[in-house]
């Protein structure tokens, strides 16, 4: 119900999700990249060129932390989720975060209400 949505109010949102989630484009994949321990995920954010790293799989717990806070520190072991065309499509670059900048600043505008009619809907469809 919620992402059928989320859908009808954002053009080209199903798209975006059958690329990530279908079996044709990008997928995520784990990998363990000993050259990030003790570095922090905003320190590996623009490390590949061909992939975007999006989480860090915690080797102390095996928690999946999806979008960690910027001083998400990376541990011994620690995998880090990217999503990216292929296992084998991506590498490390030596690039690092030195020279990009700031962060540019959010624009957050006053949200309207919104009325939508969804036809079709039934009660045994699950959120």
């Amino acid at each position: 119900g919620r992402l059928m949505i989320q859908c009808a109010r954002c053009p080209g949102l199903a798209s975006v999700l059958e690329e990530m989630m279908g079996f044709e484009g990008s997928e995520f994949y784990f990998e363990e990249w000993p050259e990030f321990t003790g570095m922090t995920f905003y320190d590996i954010t623009c490390r590949f060129d061909d992939a975007v790293p999006i989480g860090i799989k915690s080797s102390s717990d095996g928690q999946v932390y999806i979008n960690p806070e910027n001083d998400h520190l990376i541990n011994d072991g620690d995998k880090i989720l990217v999503l990216a065309e292929d296992n084998d499509s991506y590498e490390v670059n030596d690039f690092g975060t030195k020279g990009v900048g700031d962060v540019p600043t959010l624009l957050v505008e006053k949200k309207k209400v919104e009325k939508i009619m969804f036809c079709g809907w039934r009660r045994d469809m699950a959120d």
